[in-house]
């Protein structure tokens, strides 16, 4: 019971240190890397964008402003909402669909690029928020791994010859 005790407590301080100290430093680094992003794609538009990657731009553009509001946000519970959301909504589906036509068609490789960096910025943002899901999922994954080598143990256990079981597994000593 006092291993179990201390044990949760070292989860308890894992879990408060890696979110109070650990994910908001990195969020703030995301964020950070989403404000260079964003400067970099306003410098293409005041480059000179092409008409026909005028759409493009914006989308990406507005993209990036959304997703630096919402950075911390971006949990397993927003996951799952935003993937019933464009399951259930035909138009939604429909006009994400336009806009990956648009950007596609967008002949600018440079806010193909920007894109491409958002969307990796933004799925370190899902791992560094479910990060302190991992001091509870690893152990969880450990004991299941665990139960394979379990069961060839048992196995040996029940072939090893008496005598030589006898001395790895003594019989314990029955008070009375």
């Amino acid at each position: 019971m006092t291993t179990f005790i201390i044990l949760l407590s070292v989860i308890a301080i894992v879990h408060f240190v890696y979110e109070s100290i650990i994910a908001p430093s990195l969020r703030m680094h995301l964020r950070n890397k989403l404000f260079e992003l964003r400067d970099e794609v306003r410098a293409v538009r005041v480059e000179g964008v092409d008409p026909d990657d005028e759409k493009a731009y914006w989308y990406t553009h507005d993209g990036i402003n959304n997703l630096l509001d919402r950075l911390s946000w971006m949990t397993l519970h927003a996951r799952v909402t935003a993937t019933m959301a464009y399951a259930q909504d035909a138009d939604l589906q429909k006009l994400v669909e336009e806009r990956k036509a648009m950007l596609d068609q967008c002949k600018n490789r440079r806010i193909h690029k920007i894109f491409d960096k958002t969307s990796l910025v933004v799925e370190e943002a899902f791992v560094v928020n479910m990060g302190a899901w991992a001091i509870y999922v690893v152990p969880i994954g450990v004991f299941f791994s665990s139960l394979g080598q379990l069961k060839k143990l048992v196995s040996n256990l029940i072939l090893t010859p008496e005598r030589k079981r006898e001395e790895m597994l003594p019989r314990p000593v029955l008070a009375g």
